[in-house]
């Protein structure tokens, strides 16, 4: 019989073990409030990546064709991606990069091609828990700012809605 609970607690050990390196799913799911373009990032699921930093930004048009909505994937493994804090996210548009779906589609004025960045700040902070920011998943404000390899900005409020996968 005390073998029997050493083995269980041997087994329970090595699952715990298991699953402290995962995360579940987190990010953000954003819609331009004027242009209706979905921004969607998320956050790396391995804790060695950094559970709270970002893995993807999906930026997409939910009017187009099924086949033909994604307009550009930004990733932190292809470094066109960070995490500036305080919800804050800036992806580095790179119209020579394959996962750019469509150089020339039109974003709130804009052709796609002539960014430079797209800043994506959510009013949202994970060191905010005694405030119960961090717990937040109804609507959350949040704001994009498209700027132009010219310069020029074009800004956008959001609504967003945090995304956690339990």
């Amino acid at each position: 019989m005390k073998k029997i609970n050493q083995i269980n607690l041997v087994v329970i050990f090595s699952l715990f073990i298991g699953f402290s390196n995962l995360a579940l799913a987190d990010g953000f799911v954003c819609q331009g409030v004027n242009t209706g373009l979905n921004l969607k990032v998320y956050n790396h699921t391995q804790a060695s990546a950094g559970t709270r930093s970002p893995a993807v930004l999906v930026v997409s048009d939910p009017s187009a064709e099924a086949n033909n909505q994604t307009i550009a994937t930004f990733t932190s493994d292809a470094q066109t991606l960070s995490y500036q804090g305080y919800g804050a996210y800036l992806a580095t548009v790179d119209s020579n990069d394959e996962d750019v779906a469509q150089n020339d589609k039109n974003i709130a004025g804009a052709k796609f091609n002539d960014l430079q960045t797209i800043e994506m700040n959510v009013n949202f902070s994970y060191s905010s828990v005694t405030t119960g920011l961090a717990k937040i998943t109804t609507e959350i404000p949040g704001k994009v700012t498209y700027r132009k390899k010219s310069g020029e900005t074009i800004e956008e409020n959001l609504t967003c809605t945090r995304y956690l996968k339990n």
